[in-house]
């Protein structure tokens, strides 16, 4: 009877850390498929980029992210970013919340004055 009463002490002392342990890697899955979403949005703005600068801001609002270009020469970085926020107790801790992902790409254009 005493190995039953342990074992049972033992199971609610380890639960709680099993529990966030859990929680933690589900929620580090979703931050990872966050960013893989975020990632799907750069061909778009890079084609909206070369074509029609005038939208980019109506996509961005559409879908929820910030996008931001930055030009050095023929050089343009796209980056872009999108707040989420955690639900896991202890990660909010270490990564805070809310937390910010983002994706970055350079890219080279065409210079219209070389024709």
């Amino acid at each position: 009877m005493d190995d039953k009463g342990q074992a049972l002490v033992e199971f609610v002392l380890v639960l709680p850390i099993l529990v966030l342990l859990i929680f933690g890697m589900i929620e580090i899955g979703n931050i990872i498929y966050k960013k893989y979403e975020l990632e799907t949005h750069i061909e778009p703005v890079i084609k909206l980029y070369e074509n029609e600068e005038d939208v980019i801001d109506t996509y961005a609002k559409k879908n929820n992210i910030n996008i931001n270009f930055s030009k050095d020469g023929n050089l343009v970085t796209l980056t872009i970013d999108k707040d989420i926020s955690l639900l896991t107790p202890g990660l909010t801790n270490f990564l805070g919340n809310p937390y910010k992902i983002k994706a970055k790409r350079s890219f080279y254009v065409g210079d219209s004055s070389e024709e």
